[in-house]
């Protein structure tokens, strides 16, 4: 062979050992593992290398007279690899142009029928230049033009990629790749003249040279897209790290933190333009309680539904919040105070509408308050510790409550915070006790029981009245351990009571907060235990407003609770808004009329006949009633005639110290024996 007979050799084995170079270097890049379009474009080179070999051996074949066969099987696999780093050149111009833009997908069915088709394609014929034209055609353009259009469309997809982030990487390898299939076009027309002509077109050799130029220029534009990327990477992490700074995770509103800024900034543009700004706090109504009933997913997904019905309900300006747990801010620019109060309102009627979860629709309500300026602050901390201190008076209002920031909150509010730190003082240092009011059978006169009252002798303030501290420990959330205190106290005096011969039930109240803890089962359950009470002697109260809450969980929570074997008292019967169906279904032992009905009894019929009905209804329910705040002999003569059970109140006898209701229910006890009488 002559020497400018080897010279397409001589390509072959240049365009082989730079192709081998490049799958090398970009196999040996680190980030090469993390990325998958960079991988499939090592092999697509490795590949490249593998395909100009056999082209280069089926050339010295077809030069050197071999037999057809080997020639026919070198030119086969050598198109096999070919069209092997097609497959994996689009993929990985696929897998880059969806990295940053869009989900990764894998190839379609299309790359399959693409390799499937061009494989069929380059068994045909050989490439022999002495075989028919039309064969070969068909071996080398059909390769050929399929080269040039899929370098052709991966550079399409390359490039797709500078509409979102235009950068030089990005830009040399789309380039390189356009030019690389323009070259094997041109390549194609530049070859079948040659074989029409029957003489090799001197630029062949020239544009084989190409090859490795165009490589090379990839590969450069891949070293500095990668760099890109890592700085690109850098930044998309700071912008997380800020976005998370100022942005609550499970909802993806602002924080406390960027509500602050934002009312900073609109507080400077109010004043400029005289107008005025107002924060809202809110808080879902009874959300622990629903939170623990529900499941911490459902109950993730109402807190999130909450916030985008929020952030419907006011305008693109506005900013909605998420501060803690289930607390939202609501940051509004208005003219006027009045103005506020119309979009406040709007607000809370969003939330009314039933949240349709899985499984299941949830009715909500909020309650909170909100501050205005100037009015009531200047700056972005005292408006909000404005509006938290006006929810919090809110929420003492009970649910779907709201209040407006008043000035004489701020004086009430150093004095609750000066209560509150006497009160954790005197649970601490056991200030607090236990008063014990009887509770009376009326038709034998005998004590039933007692109601288990809470009284604070404190030596700073005094004795305090429980009007006084009982709404702040609940709002503060003292009441947990001062009412497990009051529970444990309370078992422990029964079992005396019980060890002395003298029992008798004890009846301890539960707060809203009580109520709503998850593990108040465990609590009465090991309180019993401890103390060695049995449960039958400890009785349960909860108000009829928290029992109506939310029926569905009040009705589990209390039937976890009479498992124990404790018996259940509706307390302040009649003063809430109970539904007669549910109160069918409690598990309730006992209604306890409200003393205020009780004490209007002798002046006003509408009570009496209250009273009436509620006993009657007790009766045929199968439950038992007692009447509080008995204060006269008059009361005791309406409540007899109505057939009452029991009563409890002044006109038996005041709340006792504990030594002194022991001395009563001794001195009872003993009278009962000498009578004959049973106590129940």
């Amino acid at each position: 062979m002559t020497e400018e007979a080897l010279l397409p050799f001589y390509a072959y084995v240049g365009t082989a050992g730079s192709a081998t170079v490049a799958a090398a270097v970009l196999a040996s890049l680190r980030r090469a593992r993390q990325r998958p379009w960079l991988r499939s474009w090592a092999w697509s080179w490795l590949f490249l290398t593998f395909h100009t070999l056999l082209s280069a051996f089926a050339y010295i074949a077809a030069r050197t007279g071999a037999p057809a066969q080997p020639r026919v099987v070198l030119a086969s696999l050598a198109a096999i690899a070919g069209f092997a780093q097609l497959v994996f050149l689009l993929a990985g111009a696929r897998e880059l142009s969806t990295e940053v833009l869009y989900p990764r997908r894998r190839l379609g069915a299309a790359l399959g029928v693409l390799a499937v088709a061009a494989v069929l394609m380059s068994l045909v014929g050989s490439s022999d230049p002495s075989a028919a034209f039309l064969r070969y055609a068909l071996r080398f353009g059909g390769r050929v033009l399929t080269a040039g259009v899929v370098f052709l469309v991966a550079a399409l997809l390359v490039h797709r990629g500078l509409k979102a982030r235009p950068t030089l990487g990005r830009t040399l390898v789309s380039g390189s790749l356009a030019c690389t299939g323009l070259h094997h076009l041109h390549y194609l027309f530049i070859g079948i003249g040659g074989f029409q002509s029957g003489t090799r077109h001197p630029l062949l050799t020239l544009l084989s040279s190409l090859d490795v130029l165009l490589a090379v220029v990839t590969v450069l534009g891949i070293v500095i897209l990668l760099l890109e990327d890592e700085r690109y990477a850098a930044v998309i992490a700071a912008e997380q790290l800020e976005h998370m700074a100022g942005h609550d995770a499970l909802t993806g509103l602002p924080n406390r933190r960027m509500l602050l800024e934002r009312t900073s900034q609109a507080l400077r543009r109010a004043a400029r333009d005289r107008r005025s700004v107002a924060v809202l706090s809110l808080d879902v109504d009874g959300f622990k309680l629903m939170n623990d009933s529900l499941g911490h997913a459902l109950g993730d997904e109402l807190l999130r539904s909450v916030g985008t019905r929020l952030r419907g309900a006011v305008r693109e300006t506005d900013t909605v919040a998420r501060l803690s747990g289930d607390e939202f801010g609501v940051l509004l620019e208005v003219r006027d105070p009045d103005e506020a109060a119309a979009v406040v309102e709007k607000v809370r009627a969003a939330v009314r509408r039933p949240f349709s979860l899985p499984r299941r629709e949830v009715h909500v309500t909020m309650s909170g308050g909100y501050a205005v300026s100037p009015r009531d602050g200047d700056d972005a901390e005292a408006l909000l510790a404005g509006a938290d201190l006006a929810a919090t008076r809110a929420r003492d209002d009970g649910r779907d409550s709201l209040r407006k920031l008043d000035p004489s909150f701020n004086e009430t509010a150093r004095k609750t915070v000066a209560v509150e730190g006497a009160l954790r003082r005197a649970l601490a240092e056991g200030e607090l006790r236990l008063h014990y009011q009887p509770i009376v059978t009326l038709s034998s006169g005998r004590i039933e029981g007692f109601e288990a009252l809470l009284r604070w002798e404190s030596v700073e303030l005094g004795q305090v009245p429980p009007s006084d501290f009982i709404h702040l420990a609940e709002a503060s959330g003292l009441i947990v351990p001062i009412g497990r205190w009051a529970l444990k106290s309370a078992c422990a005096q029964a079992r005396e009571w019980q060890k002395a011969g003298t029992p008798a039930r004890v009846s301890v109240n539960l707060s809203a907060r009580e109520f709503r803890q998850p593990d108040l089962y465990l609590t009465v359950r090991d309180t019993l235990s401890e103390s060695g009470l049995p449960a039958p002697l400890l009785d349960l109260e909860i108000t009829e407003r928290v029992a109506m809450e939310s029926p569905d969980v009040s009705q589990f929570v209390l039937r976890e609770l009479r498992s124990l074997g404790v018996s259940i008292s509706l307390d302040d019967f009649g003063t809430g808004y109970s539904s007669l169906a549910y109160l069918r279904s409690f598990p309730i032992d006992t209604l306890k009329i409200d003393g205020s009905f009780i004490r209007a009894m002798n002046n006003d019929p509408q009570s009496a006949a209250i009273v009436r009905s509620v006993i009657d209804l007790a009766r045929n329910l199968g439950l038992g009633t007692v009447a509080e705040g008995v204060e006269t002999e008059e009361q005791l003569s309406l409540l007899r005639r109505a057939s009452c059970e029991r009563i409890q109140g002044w006109a038996i006898s005041r709340a006792l110290p504990a030594a002194e209701a022991t001395r009563l229910l001794a001195e009872d006890r003993r009278a009962a024996r000498s009578s004959g009488s049973s106590v129940a």
